[in-house]
Formats: structure tokens, sequence, C-alpha cells
């Protein structure tokens, strides 16, 4: 079985399923993620309020804590190697990935891969002359299969 993995980061190959082949689609030989980039955890609860000023605190299922990123990348430019790092492959990976597709990325300060999905409407590439451009998306947490 093949199966198109796609990456931000290079660590992923060591949580693939045994028995899949996999065609990785990494972007971290060529792509740095900017100092600009933070981190937006959210947090769901469930709160129940009752009229003698009691309330109840409670998670809202197994996966409450949801980590976001706004993801901000280094100047990029086509074909022009800048460091080692293209435009072109950026927005073929955001066409590829779409908001649709899960990827795998490892978070900042963080050691082990997980799996995100781009956030609707917040690709945003900026020019910065007429062959830089700087790219900025954000990501969410994913916990599907």
């Amino acid at each position: 079985m093949t199966v198109t993995v796609y990456s931000l980061d290079a660590t992923v190959t060591s949580i693939i399923p045994t028995g899949v082949t996999v065609v990785p689609k990494n972007l971290s030989q060529w792509i740095s993620i900017d100092q600009g980039s933070a981190s937006n955890p959210t947090e769901r609860t469930i709160i129940s309020q009752y009229g003698d000023g009691y309330k109840q605190i409670a998670e809202d299922g197994v996966n409450a804590r949801i980590s976001k990123w706004d993801l901000v990348f280094v100047p990029l430019q086509d074909g022009v190697p800048v460091g080692t790092q293209y435009k072109t492959d950026m927005f073929n990976f955001i066409a590829a990935v779409g908001t649709n597709i899960w990827f795998y990325w490892t978070p900042l300060g963080e050691t082990t891969p997980k799996k995100w999905l781009r956030v609707k409407d917040t690709f945003k590439p900026t020019p910065l002359n007429a062959s830089t451009w700087q790219v900025a998306f954000s990501v969410e947490q994913y916990f599907g299969n």
C-alpha cells in the first residue's frame, strides 16, 4: 500500500505504521519557520452554572486541548536558493494539502510530530519585492485518521 504523507519536518518516518510504504513530501529540508510564528492553544470545556452560585467545569472530550499555530516562513524566492528555500515548493505544498489533508509537523520546542490541518482562509503569501515572498498560514492540531 502506498500512501502520500505530507510533512513539515523530517522526524515523521519513525511514526508511520508497519506495512505502509510512504511517499514523503518533506519540507524541512528547505523551509525554516520564522521567529514571528506563535502558538494559540485552545481548551474546550463544559460549564454548568447553577442558581445557587455553584459551578461545575469539565474538559469537553478526550482531546479537549487543541494546539493552534500561526506559522510564518522566512522569505522564499522562486527557483533561487535562499539558504535552500523555494517559494514554488511551499505553494505546491499548500495546494496539495488544502484545508482537508492532514500533514505532520513537530511544533517548536517539541520532539514528537503531530498531525495538523491548515486553517481555512489563513494562507497569506506576501511579496516583499519582485522575487521574494513571505508565506504565512495557520494550522490546527488534527486527531483523526
